[in-house]
């Protein structure tokens, strides 16, 4: 059984429902999630922190618990993160006035098709003075761009690759 609770509430948690002083931190990417179980191993609480490991550390200690390295086993365990969800990142790649490859990236709380990541592009170049006066047909034409949108699922498999 996985009791999930507010990182604010997780010593507290722990020491009121397993009678414990004992958590295990570990990074979960510029996160932390800590996770306790109960003697029997039949309860872990967990909770997922904003803040870095050392911070989570840290902010454990201070509240009187122990706190080791690892993580009791979560299967089951509701993606946690933090209150934002996971980004959907887009980026686009296009020839610039000099005729020079230009990156563009921006972010998202939800898919966003070709042609919203497309508009938000022209639409930033068109206020900083970027792009000339022209249209956005124009504008796709000439700039000759290649979108590319990255899942939150995606992101997690790139970052998991990188983690050994």
């Amino acid at each position: 059984m996985i009791l999930q609770v507010p990182f604010e509430q997780f010593a507290s948690t722990v020491k009121r429902v397993l009678k414990q002083k004992e958590v295990f931190v570990t990074s979960r990417g510029n996160t932390a999630l800590a996770t306790s179980a109960s003697d029997d191993r039949n309860t872990v609480v967990a909770s997922a922190s904003l803040f870095s490991l050392a911070e989570a550390r840290t902010q454990l200690e201070k509240e009187g618990l122990q706190v080791f390295d690892g993580s009791w086993h979560t299967d089951g365990l509701v993606d946690l993160g933090s209150d934002q969800e996971a980004p959907f990142v887009a980026a686009v790649a296009y020839v610039s006035e000099e005729h020079t490859p230009g990156l563009w990236i921006d972010a998202y709380p939800s898919l966003p098709t070709h042609i919203t990541v497309l508009k938000a592009l022209y639409e930033e170049f068109r206020q900083t003075g970027q792009v000339a006066d022209v249209t956005f047909e124009e504008f796709v034409r000439m700039a000759k761009p290649t979108v590319v949108v990255t899942t939150p699922e995606e992101l997690r498999g790139f970052v998991d690759q990188h983690r050994s």
